[in-house]
């Protein structure tokens, strides 16, 4: 007696960003910056906030100059905290901020992107 088996093949075409997809937790959302005038040893404090998910290993903050026209930095990799306190030595510039959550091995997409523009500290006195 023979046996035969048939079987079919479905092909289903999928997008590298589709795969990542699965690969993603959920980001930061609701990030804000609030800016102060700092002392003799930085001239601003930046303190960024947003919401996340607590079931992360922490966050991975980066920031752009719009005034040079430099590529995203990451400036930090904190646990899980949902703050941060950025020093800026430069004025007279205009920054971006973005966040990012992590659980190892998988990473969020962005958190929204925040705009500081930094005035001239003789324009504030």
């Amino acid at each position: 007696m023979a046996l035969h088996v048939y079987a079919q093949i479905n092909t289903v075409k999928v997008t590298p960003s589709e795969m990542l997809d699965d690969f993603k937790i959920p980001g930061p959302v609701g990030l804000t910056a609030r800016t102060s005038i700092g002392n003799a040893s930085y001239l601003y404090s930046v303190a960024l906030k947003w919401r996340g998910n607590r079931d992360v290993d922490g966050f991975i903050i980066e920031r752009k100059s719009t005034s040079r026209n430099e590529p995203w930095m990451v400036i930090a990799s904190i646990g899980n905290v949902q703050d941060y306190l950025d020093y800026i030595f430069v004025d007279q510039i205009a920054y971006l901020y973005r966040v990012q959550a992590f659980k190892t091995p998988l990473i969020s997409n962005y958190s929204n992107q925040i705009k500081v523009i930094l005035h001239p500290l003789y324009l504030l006195r």
